[in-house]
Formats: C-alpha cells, structure tokens, sequence
C-alpha cells in the first residue's frame, strides 16, 4: 500500500476507496500523479516532498476512458499520450492538437490530464481548449461528489477551486459538431515571455457563413480572454472576415476584456495584431 523513501512516504492506493482513507488520515499529503510541473518546478539534484504523498497511479477508477453519444470521459491520472492513443479519433481536433503541444512525448508519456488542470500557479496548455469545450469536471471528497462546469473551476485569484479533501477525479469532454478548430500557439513558452499566447476557437459553418462562434485568447500563464460581444459580431457574417470587419471586431475585444482586465498599450497592439492574423485565413472545412 506504500512505498517508504529517505524522508517521505509514498502511498499508493488501488481504488478510491483506499485513496480517501489515506487522504483523511492525511489531509496535507501531497497527491501525485505524473509530477512533471513538480519535478520541472524544482532546480535541485534531489527532489523535495513532504512527508506524505498519495500517489495516484494505480487507482483504477481514475486511469479509465469511457465515451458515449454525448461525451468523452477521462479519468484524472490518464496520462496524456494514452489519451492521444487511445482517443484520437474521436476527441475534437482542438484538443488534440492542444495535448500534442504539451512538452515532449516523454514528458507526455507521464504528465496526466487532471495534473496539468490542477497546477495552481498557471494554466496549462489544456485548460483554455477545455474552457472553450464546456467540459465539465469531477471532484471528489469521501462520501460526496460534485460536477463543476470548467468555467467556474478558478477562484478569483485565479487557482483552482479543489476543496478541503477534494481530489479532482474525472474529466468530461461534450461532442458537438465543430466544422471550424482551430488552435495557435504564438510566441515561447520556455522563455517565460509575457508574448506567449494560446488561440483557441470552435465555429459551425455552412456556405461560408457562420451560424455559431466561440474563441478564447489565452496569455502568458494566466489570463484567459473572451468577449461574447466580439463572438456575437462574428455570427452570421462570412469566412474569412474582411479588414473593415476584423478592424471592429478587435475594438469589440478589447473594450470587453478591458472593463475586467487591466491592458497596457503594448499588449493591446500585441492581441490586435493576433486576431487580424487568426481572422483572415481562410475559411476550409
């Protein structure tokens, strides 16, 4: 049931019965799944952990994949190349796309879907693709569980909402038929530069004309942007949008997400420049 190292003690439970037993016994245990933020987080020749750690490996319930009519669902601890593997197919091309972005296979090979949602201190590659998906999440405490909508995951100092005891255990993924994916990724994001975005956006297209829109403009490690105005514009106009077009489109955009964002002049050229660049490619099924 555990593994005992020089200064820490590992548990690793085989279902989430087991799981929550050792997590109320051990409430400030550190709950582990890949580890690969934490060891990448970490300069030092041996890693620090606390005295517990819940290892989330081998809990069966929390390393399935499961798709029906409606959804895809992945448990926690799935790593994200087996989603790759195992559900290419049918996952939205934004997503895999957005997956395949993350690190290298063989940090893909031990990173999990639920650890790059869970790191507190930035949003990961995923999260704005799963934003913009509407999924809906799991968690978990002993004896209870909710659903939470993704948009409602973050507190308002922008971490993620995980209660007391919580543990999150299940991601759900909806299908809905989107003829237009498409995700950027524009600047580096190793050099830690406040120019590194994510572009993500999901349309419905038929003839050249939009019938439903919906994109996110994600920067650096934090902020997520959408305005509702700035899609709303776009619906029912034709693909690609004309200069005149995409001109109030990105005056739309900014006057929404600067009445909750602070955007300095630089930043606000930098995102004007990447939606006239996103917004005139041309339109292909």
């Amino acid at each position: 049931m555990y593994n005992k190292a020089k200064s820490s003690i590992v548990y690793i439970p085989k279902n989430l019965g087991e799981l929550f037993q050792i997590y109320n016994k051990f409430p400030n245990a550190l709950i582990y799944a890949g580890g690969t933020y934490l060891l990448l987080s970490q300069n030092n020749r041996t890693i620090k952990l606390p005295s517990n750690v819940i290892s989330l490996q081998r809990v069966d319930e929390m390393q399935k994949l499961k798709r029906t009519e409606r959804f895809l669902e992945i448990g926690a601890a799935v790593t994200i190349n087996r989603i790759l593997e195992k559900a290419s197919g049918v996952m939205p091309n934004v997503l895999r796309t957005a997956l395949l972005e993350i690190s290298n296979p063989a940090v893909r090979n031990i990173a999990t879907i639920g650890g790059n949602l869970c790191v507190s201190e930035k949003r990961m590659n995923s999260y704005p693709v799963l934003f913009l998906l509407d999924t809906k999440l799991e968690l978990k405490r002993s004896g209870q569980s909710r659903w939470v909508d993704i948009r409602k995951f973050l507190t308002e100092d922008n971490r993620p909402d995980i209660r007391d005891g919580e543990i999150l255990t299940r991601i759900r993924v909806p299908f809905e038929q989107w003829n237009y994916q498409k995700y950027y990724v524009i600047g580096d994001r190793s050099l830690q530069s406040i120019d590194y975005f994510l572009f993500c956006s999901l349309g419905k297209i038929e003839k050249e004309q939009v019938s439903h829109f919906k994109f996110v403009l994600a920067q650096g490690d934090n902020n997520i942007y959408r305005s509702r105005t700035a899609e709303d514009f776009i619906v029912g106009r034709k693909f690609p949008l004309n200069n005149r077009e995409i001109s109030t489109l990105k005056e739309l955009f900014i006057k929404d997400i600067s009445s909750e964002h602070v955007i300095d002049m630089a930043k606000k050229d930098k995102i004007s420049n990447i939606l006239q660049s996103m917004f005139l490619e041309p339109y292909r099924n």
